[in-house]
């Protein structure tokens, strides 16, 4: 009986070989294609994602389970010593030049990390001269709003002075093409549900105030040195990669989304409303969330759009449609299926009532439709990014 092959194992082999390649080739028409390094197919459709999930949940525990089943029954026909002498064979040297070839490729499609400060003149002057780039995206900055109210120099220098001395290098060395993560708060006390590119530019804080400043120094630059730039106003970015490979990060955040998933993970005991007085359906503040996801395909589009042309640009990212803090709540008690310890504080010094984006703009020049367009998406990536956290 040990001589008789057993079909009922290769018929298991062969399912879980099937899901394996399903479940990759099901990645290619997914909008996530991209940042896992697969070649995404032109016709993408993230309504697959249930049948990918459900597959994800047999496939790996199969190809376990097979292993198993294999190993115990090459115990019964030879010795220790030879099977690992024939899965060294099999398995080993494959693995080795896998490791050597696959993994080295990866790193470099991943690119270089360095990590310096953006107001060093030397250590960028150095980078610069040692390596080439094309565009150069922008991030960098402090960000919370009250801090910026309370030390509006430390914003003034960190976020407008550094960026100015990195951008001079940029442009020193042949860099001309630039991608600035801006904010909403530029606009101010808009007051609206439909923010315009155009609108009046009237920030109430430092944060807004240093970001509205390097702005300025782009539009003028591009005149004087003919650097080509695209600007991107952000709303509310919120959400975290589906696969929780990256999401936000901070011991101290003012995000209402981050905050809520601290209270739903026990890791905070309350969240505040700042202020239910404001002229809105339900007394709480309106903002426009967009998923990060989406925020980083808008930046994967005008990157390749400013490659091949210098035209400048600015646009917004959200969607258009905003949901109040009360809203944003009830979501995520139905998500976690209870309810939260929630309070209500006085209103932030400079709060508006409302902040929703139009992105007619973007839309209508990239032909651009966002993907995760969805409270109850955005909001349980983001509690599941926070669960893994230690």
């Amino acid at each position: 009986m040990l001589d008789e092959r057993r079909y009922d194992i290769d018929a298991l082999r062969s399912i879980a070989l099937f899901l394996l390649i399903i479940y990759h080739l099901g990645q290619s028409f997914t909008s996530l294609a991209p940042y896992i390094l697969f070649v995404q197919n032109k016709k993408v459709t993230d309504g697959i994602w249930p049948l990918l999930n459900v597959m994800n949940t047999w496939r790996i525990p199969l190809v376990f389970l097979i292993a198993g089943i294999a190993l115990r029954l090459s115990f019964q026909k030879r010795t220790k010593l030879e099977i690992l002498k024939e899965r060294g064979k099999i398995i080993g040297l494959p693995w080795i030049f896998g490791t050597l070839v696959f993994a080295s490729s990866s790193a470099f499609i991943a690119g270089k990390y360095f990590n310096f400060d953006i107001g060093n003149k030397e250590e960028i002057t150095s980078l610069l001269n040692k390596n080439t780039f094309d565009i150069v995206i922008h991030f960098a900055g402090l960000i919370k709003v009250d801090e910026s109210v309370r030390y509006p120099e430390k914003y003034y220098f960190n976020n407008f002075e550094k960026s100015k001395i990195f951008f001079n290098c940029c442009f020193e060395n042949k860099i001309k093409k630039i991608i600035f993560s801006s904010t909403a708060g530029v606009y101010g006390n808009n007051n609206s549900t439909n923010i315009k590119e155009s609108d009046n530019l009237l920030p109430l804080n430092p944060y807004a105030e240093s970001k509205l400043k390097i702005e300025t120094f782009l539009i003028e630059n591009s005149k004087k040195k003919g650097i080509s730039y695209t600007i991107l106003r952000y709303f509310n970015v919120a959400g975290a990669d589906k696969e929780k490979r990256s999401g936000l990060i901070s011991d101290s955040s003012t995000n209402l989304i981050k905050i809520l998933c601290e209270v739903a993970t026990n890791k905070k005991k309350e969240i505040i409303i700042n202020g239910n007085d404001y002229k809105t359906k339900d007394g709480t503040a309106v903002r426009d969330f967009i998923h990060v996801s989406d925020v980083a395909e808008m930046h994967s589009i005008v990157a390749e759009y400013l490659y091949k042309n210098n035209k400048s640009g600015i646009y917004n990212c959200g969607y258009g449609r905003g949901f109040s803090v009360k809203e944003v709540i009830n979501e995520m008690e139905n998500i976690v299926e209870r309810k939260l310890n929630v309070k209500v504080g006085p209103r932030r010094e400079k709060d508006i009532p409302f902040s929703v984006s139009n992105v007619d703009k973007f839309k209508d020049h990239f032909n651009w439709k966002p993907k995760f367009n969805n409270l109850n998406y955005i909001l349980n990536t983001a509690l599941n990014w926070e669960k893994s956290l230690k």
